[in-house]
């Protein structure tokens, strides 16, 4: 069996598309518990991956700035390659983040089999699962033999004492997040507010979560809610503590 004393998973997309990664770091510890994982993310990802428990180090990459461009990727090579990783776990298909894993140094690199650029040592095919949380492990089958796939990720976010106060109140509380950047992803302002107003009147407490973007329809379903049965943190809170508010 391959032993990983210092592993680095590369992913770089969306928040969504990490928080589902982390069970890889999850299954590598269990696979190989003395192992030190680190995790190369995009800026806005980092404080929700350092609430993993499994993750022993987050690394912030700003790809698109500070970091962009092929100087960009040379100089995060370096910085990695100096960290001699012996394991990359490549997640991130994209042209850059293969160009950054074909300039690491680990004599260990796994990801799929369609990353042609990615300079890897092995590799898995991408099929043989049935949603993403399996899929974001299957590359550590072409690494161990015992692979659970089902794994799934860990996040501790703590729970400020307000939140607990507020979800102590009713015997059932409903976190609603009317908000995301795609505009396919969003089931309506209106639709959310006909179901909060239903919640209210069952007497379920109601916890508006999302960005400053989303104000506009926090307001609109506090308008016709029971006031006392909603807390709205809508671009009040940290990611990390709207995560402890669904925990």
């Amino acid at each position: 069996m391959l032993e990983v004393v210092n592993a680095l998973v590369i992913e770089t997309a969306f928040l969504g598309d990490v928080i589902i990664s982390l069970g890889v770091a999850r299954e590598l510890k269990r696979l190989s518990p003395e192992s030190r994982i680190s995790y190369l993310v995009r800026p806005d990802a980092v404080e929700i991956v350092c609430a993993c428990p499994d993750v022993d180090e987050v690394i912030p990459f700003d790809k698109r700035a500070t970091e962009s461009g092929r100087a960009g990727i040379q100089h995060k090579a370096s910085e990695l390659n100096a960290r001699n990783f012996d394991t990359i776990v490549l997640l991130h298909s994209s042209q850059r983040s293969q160009a950054l894993c074909s300039m690491l140094e680990a004599p260990v690199k796994v990801g799929f089999s369609f990353m042609s650029k990615a300079g890897l040592t092995q590799s898995a095919e991408d099929r043989g699962w049935i949603n993403r949380y399996e899929r974001t492990l299957k590359p550590l089958t072409a690494l161990f033999e015992q692979v659970n796939i089902s794994t799934l990720p860990r996040l501790l976010c703590p729970v400020p004492d307000f939140i607990t106060m507020f979800t102590s109140r009713f015997p059932k509380t409903v976190a609603i997040a009317p908000g995301s950047v795609w505009a396919t992803k969003k089931w309506g302002d209106s639709k959310f507010a006909h179901l909060a107003s239903n919640l209210s009147q069952l007497g379920v407490g109601i916890i508006l979560i999302g960005t400053e973007a989303e104000r506009p329809a926090a307001d609109r379903i506090e308008a016709i809610c029971n006031l006392e049965n909603i807390l709205n943190l809508t671009g009040k809170t940290s990611l990390l503590e709207s995560s402890g508010a669904i925990a």
